[in-house]
């Protein structure tokens, strides 16, 4: 990153407290973590994955449509939810218990459009080549190097939560 471009806040300490009433008028199943009240927070203390997985894929959705779904088509804001949108169901598809090579096309597509919707909107960043690497070698990795059961330390069930 280029030291003369400042860093963008897409969620501010404005926003937080949005979120954080969000998450309590959502209703979730039984079954499905609760992510910490208050993410986001310094004060929350350390978060699981299983947290990060329900804060990112319905909570932070289902703010985000809040807060952006009526922006016009052609906005940053929509531009912003799309991207991100895409990002969750690349998540979702990686997080499955099953991935056939189907499975792997979808994902590694949704990640090329990801990742060029994160140049286009942050041209002043450059990816690292970890990042890029995902998309480009997420077929192989996906169908050939995690097992097919349980490749992610939480139940796929869990994405049950949000439906794309």
């Amino acid at each position: 990153m280029n030291p003369s471009h400042r860093k963008v806040q897409i969620l501010s300490c404005t926003r937080l407290p949005m979120v954080w009433e969000d998450m309590t008028r959502t209703t979730l199943p039984s079954w499905c973590t609760l992510a910490p009240p208050h993410i986001g927070d310094k004060g929350q203390g350390k978060i699981s994955a299983n947290g990060w997985h329900v804060f990112c894929m319905v909570h932070l959705v289902v703010m985000l449509f809040h807060l952006w779904g009526s922006s016009p088509l052609d906005s940053c804001k929509n531009k912003l939810l799309i991207n991100f949108c895409d990002l969750v169901a690349a998540t979702k598809i990686a997080a499955r218990r099953l991935i056939t090579i189907a499975h792997a096309k979808e994902f590694q597509d949704l990640m090329l459009r990801y990742l060029s919707g994160l140049n286009m909107l942050f041209p002043m960043y450059q990816l690292s080549p970890t990042t890029t690497s995902q998309s480009i070698f997420g077929n192989f990795y996906l169908t050939s190097v995690l097992p097919q059961h349980g490749a992610v330390g939480y139940s796929s069930d869990t994405t049950i939560c949000f439906r794309t």
